[in-house]
């Protein structure tokens, strides 16, 4: 019986891995951002792009964004489906970026100013990861009814109003 190769492990980083000149320039640029910015979007406060698709979708007509969806063509849906697609990748490359500047700024001693910045920044990245999760649901709907254009127009009648 061979060997199971062992899973990669992501090593820990440790103030002596990363340069100072790095760390110097994450923490103040930590410290700047969390000081005179709040999240990039406040969910609670204005809709975010993915919000304006999803009202759009919507339309006064339709009773969920699922059956909107359902009213779509080929076309149409593979550029969502490509779309939210891409969206998703950019809410994760922005979750990968807070987390790398923590990580950075923790193996450099650098911590947060305050509480409260590490407040905001848990809540952004929660924010970040629950439209992360809303762009993948919507592209993997456009997708499935783009694949399957018979249960589309099942789904687009059933849910079709006077």
């Amino acid at each position: 019986m061979q060997d199971m190769p062992m899973p990669a492990t992501t090593p820990t980083r440790d103030a002596r891995d990363v340069p100072t000149d790095i760390r110097t320039l994450a923490g103040q640029l930590f410290a700047e951002v969390c000081a005179n910015t709040g999240p990039v979007f406040d969910p609670l406060d204005e809709a975010t792009p993915l919000d304006r698709v999803l009202n759009v979708l919507q339309g006064l007509d339709m009773a969920d964004a699922d059956s909107a969806l359902a009213q779509f063509g080929a076309g149409p849906l593979d550029v969502l489906t490509s779309g939210a697609a891409m969206q998703a990748s950019l809410c994760a490359e922005r979750m990968r970026s807070v987390f790398e500047l923590l990580d950075c700024c923790t193996a450099s001693g650098t911590l947060p100013p305050s509480r409260q910045v590490l407040s905001r920044t848990a809540q952004q990245l929660l924010a970040l990861l629950a439209e992360h999760q809303r762009w993948l649901q919507l592209a993997d709907n456009a997708r499935y009814y783009r694949d399957h254009p018979d249960t589309a127009a099942r789904v687009a009648r059933f849910t079709a109003r006077p």
